[in-house]
């Protein structure tokens, strides 16, 4: 079975070895431990022709341990971040594909490749993934949890309603969503705010997540706002059941300094939310003590 061989020599991208591996061992800072494995193992191929390898997915898949299907995603994943070119080979006899070559960009390559197909790289891959599997989640189950707030929020009603004995008419009657605000959002304030007062809470803290605009996603930003509404009503229900000793006397500043908070931890990439956290000095929230 012959190939149709192209010129390898023709894509060689280094004059030295030296220079091969200094420029790898830069794109190592930039990738996930997976992907660098998969870019070292071409590198190690690249030897006779400096910067391009000529391998199988298969071969390299048997050589990592790794599936064939995960193989094709980090070569697919190098590639369209331009740490690597793929150059496809042809089989003469039986015109299907052979094994492809692997051409090594270098440095200034890859900046140039970026600017030209105005990409951003994913240097935190791990946060990428992050935020794909929440995206997803929540898409699946927004409904879900829209609708056991809601239930939630309807229950507490109830029960102060019975203590401080309330007229279920006067409080469910009139209440429209007001301008701006979600209608999730609203359902779940409602028992605690007035409709001003709702919307004066999420317009304020919807204005100063604008700051974020550059380094966090839209659905990012969305989830930050919730959990800081939802924190807020977590202390208007300790204050109820007697749990908190003082109510929030300003829910604007509260929610703010909350949502401050987690929208800085995302940045730095902490996964929890004990590295800064939010202190309450008589009734305002600050992000230090």
């Amino acid at each position: 079975m012959t190939y149709a061989m192209i010129q390898l020599q023709d894509y060689a991208t280094f004059e030295t070895i030296e220079e091969m591996d200094e420029n790898v061992r830069h794109f190592n800072r930039q990738l996930s431990k997976v992907h660098y494995e998969t870019l070292n193992l071409l590198k190690q191929y690249s030897l006779k022709i400096i910067g391009v390898s000529h391998l199988k997915i298969d071969t390299i898949a048997a050589k990592l341990n790794k599936s064939r299907r995960t193989i094709e995603n980090h070569i697919r994943y190098l590639k369209d971040q331009g740490y690597i070119t793929v150059v496809n080979t042809s089989r003469r006899k039986q015109g299907g594909k052979g094994a492809n070559a692997y051409v090594i960009n270098t440095i200034n390559y890859r900046k140039k490749w970026l600017k030209s197909n105005n990409c951003v790289s994913k240097v935190a891959h791990r946060n990428t993934y992050k935020y794909n599997r929440l995206k997803q989640q929540a898409q699946a189950f927004a409904y879900l949890k829209v609708k056991k707030e809601t239930i939630e929020s309807l229950s507490y009603i109830n029960s102060i309603k019975s203590t401080e004995n309330r007229n279920n008419s006067d409080i469910e009657n009139i209440r429209i969503c007001p301008n701006g605000v979600p209608e999730y959002i609203w359902n779940i304030m409602r028992p605690f705010f007035n409709d001003k007062e709702i919307q004066r809470i999420y317009l304020n803290v919807k204005k100063d997540m604008q700051f974020f605009n550059k380094t966090h996603t839209v659905e990012e930003i969305k989830e930050v706002i919730e959990i800081a509404i939802k924190s807020l009503l977590n202390a208007k229900r300790d204050y109820k059941a007697g749990r908190r000793h003082t109510d929030v006397h300003n829910p604007v500043a509260y929610v703010s300094a909350a949502a401050w908070h987690r929208a800085v931890n995302i940045e730095l990439g902490n996964d929890i939310d004990d590295y800064i956290k939010p202190v309450e000095h008589n009734g305002y929230r600050t992000l230090y003590a």
